[in-house]
């Protein structure tokens, strides 16, 4: 009799340690999910952050392109004008004056080419682009300015 009787108490503890361990793994379960839930909403409202940054950096961008664009092409034509009158040049003071120009347009093409390669969408910071795109053009014009007295 003592002995079924350990048998019982025996097995009512391991049926009392089962539940009290699904109540606690459930309630951990609960938790987790909801844990899981409110890190998935912040990551939701972080995508929605980034996609109207990227539309608002998108929207600029093309704006700030045209005008690029624009001091691009007056920059090839100020060249264009530029080598014309080195034709009027004597031989070696020509040869000169064509290698800077040469070297102007190249620039002025590497930033072309940087403003071709921009991508909106790659995580570039824009506003960092603006203002070194900005200060290249600046130099390039005023070394096409700086040739033109010549």
């Amino acid at each position: 009799m003592k002995a079924n009787f350990l048998k019982m108490v025996f097995v009512g503890a391991v049926a009392l340690g089962t539940m009290i361990s699904c109540e606690n793994s459930t309630e951990k379960k609960i938790e987790k999910a909801e844990q899981n839930l409110a890190d998935e909403k912040m990551d939701v409202a972080e995508a929605k952050q980034d996609l109207e940054t990227a539309r608002m950096d998108s929207g600029e961008f093309l704006d700030l392109k045209s005008k690029w664009d624009n001091r691009i092409n007056e920059n090839e034509l100020k060249i264009a004008e530029l080598k014309v009158k080195a034709k009027d040049q004597k031989t070696e003071v020509r040869k000169e004056y064509e290698k800077q120009l040469d070297n102007l347009q190249a620039e002025n093409a590497r930033i072309n080419n940087q403003i071709l390669n921009y991508r909106v969408d790659n995580g570039q910071n824009l506003k960092a682009f603006k203002i070194s795109l900005d200060q290249d053009l600046d130099k390039l014009e005023k070394s096409i300015a700086a040739i033109s007295k010549r």
